[in-house]
């Protein structure tokens, strides 16, 4: 698990890197601004599902409370909302990681099942540049 940890603190300084080259689309997407929108709404006790305002055509959110509610954070802390969904990511891995840990195997193969989510997000972070 130890492994694991060691890896998803490696890949902070790294997304950073990726989403100062890379800012926020918010003028250019809809869908931040719907997610936030939502999380806005809800945390001021209103219903999240009402049409958004602020664009032309009044779209109707569709998004479920797992797609926004983690936006929270980023609002109620004051940070870039992507950051949000890394935390998610973290927290979800090392409950994995944590499970894989008890698992009846050599200690080299709950190494490399323990960091298969951790592989994934490196391959994510190494090659985003190719594309």
């Amino acid at each position: 698990m130890a492994v694991t940890a060691l890896a998803l603190f490696g890949a902070w300084e790294e997304l950073r890197k990726i989403w100062v080259a890379y800012p926020l689309p918010t003028p250019n997407s809809d869908v931040i601004q719907q997610l936030e929108y939502q999380c806005s709404r809800f945390a001021h006790h209103q219903q999240p599902y009402h049409p958004y305002p602020d664009l032309s055509w009044h779209p109707f959110p569709v998004y479920m409370p797992l797609h926004w509610m983690p936006l929270g954070l980023g609002q109620l802390f004051n940070f870039d909302v992507r950051w949000s969904a890394y935390l998610v990511f973290v927290f979800c891995t090392l409950i994995y990681a944590y499970q894989v840990s008890g698992i009846n195997r050599s200690f080299v193969t709950r190494i490399v099942v323990a960091l298969l989510p951790v592989a994934v997000l490196w391959y994510h972070i190494l090659f985003y540049r190719m594309i």
